[in-house]
């Protein structure tokens, strides 16, 4: 069985509340194959856009309104408290994709339906091999 977590930061978010959740996280890693995060988005039609804007007012939070790459897409990126930015949120994901995913576990969760069908890890690794490794959610190396 191979588990992949879903992490979503959510409007409120603190240090204390991340800090728990990877503590969750690290303390279960051996049942963990790979983990997916990122910062929550307010879209058009979200059904608790009310609730998720007075949880941006009582933690300090905002919307990011004004970026024309966002608007273009139709959605709106938040600033999910005073304590943690959008970018802190992104940058943080990334790095909590890369601490417990490896390519290879990426490449075994993605290789049907995200890859062509006759895609091997070693043609994926020849892909991969001298991009920058920040832009990837997972370790080139193997563990």
């Amino acid at each position: 069985i191979f588990s992949k977590v879903n992490v979503l930061f959510y409007p409120g978010e603190t240090w204390a509340t991340l800090s728990e959740t990877y503590d969750f996280l690290n303390k279960n890693r051996q049942f963990i194959g790979a983990i997916a995060a990122g910062p929550c988005f307010l879209y058009p039609g979200v059904r608790d856009k009310q609730q998720l804007c007075r949880r941006l007012d009582a933690s300090g939070g905002s919307m990011i309104e004004d970026d024309p790459a966002w608007k273009e897409r139709r959605l709106v990126p938040l600033n999910l408290s005073k304590e943690i930015s959008f970018q802190i949120a992104c940058d943080l994901a990334l790095r909590w994709e890369q601490e417990f995913q490896t390519a290879e576990r990426y490449f075994y969760q993605r290789q049907y339906g995200y890859f062509a069908p006759d895609a091997t890890i070693d043609m994926f690794r020849n892909e991969v091999e001298g991009v920058d490794q920040d832009l990837f959610p997972f370790r080139k190396t193997t563990c």
